[in-house]
C-alpha cells in the first residue's frame, strides 16, 4: 500500500513481504489488539485481518492499514481519534515504552 486505500480496497491479508517496518510487526500488532481485541492474525507468511463486526470501524480498519505500512502514518493522523492517535505519534517518536507504561491507550 502506498496510500491510505477505500474501504472496498482494503485488503484482508498482506504477505509478509509488503508490510512496513517488519522488524516492529509484533510491537505493533500487540498495540492494535490491546485496542481492538484479536483482529490481526499473524499466519504463515502473511498478517490478516480479522474484524469483529461486519461493518468494521473505519478507526479499526486505519489501525490495519498503519499496522501493515506504518509510512502511511502521516495520511492516518488527520483521520485518526486521540487515543488511536496517540499510539501513532509515539511509534513514530520511537516512545511505545511511554505508550505501554501509560496502558496502552
Amino acid at each position: 500500500m502506498r496510500a491510505v486505500p477505500d474501504i472496498e480496497n482494503t485488503p484482508r491479508e498482506v504477505p509478509f513481504a509488503e508490510v512496513g517496518d517488519f522488524d516492529q510487526l509484533e510491537e505493533r500488532v500487540s498495540a492494535v489488539m490491546t485496542i481492538f481485541g484479536s483482529v490481526i492474525g499473524v499466519n504463515d507468511g502473511y498478517v490478516e485481518w480479522c474484524p469483529d463486526d461486519d461493518a468494521p470501524t473505519e478507526q479499526e480498519r486505519l489501525a490495519w492499514i498503519w499496522l501493515c505500512n506504518p509510512s502511511l502514518d502521516g495520511e492516518i493522523l488527520s483521520r485518526a481519534e486521540e487515543w488511536f492517535r496517540d499510539l501513532v505519534v509515539a511509534y513514530r517518536a520511537g516512545e511505545m515504552r511511554r505508550w505501554w507504561d501509560e496502558g496502552g491507550r
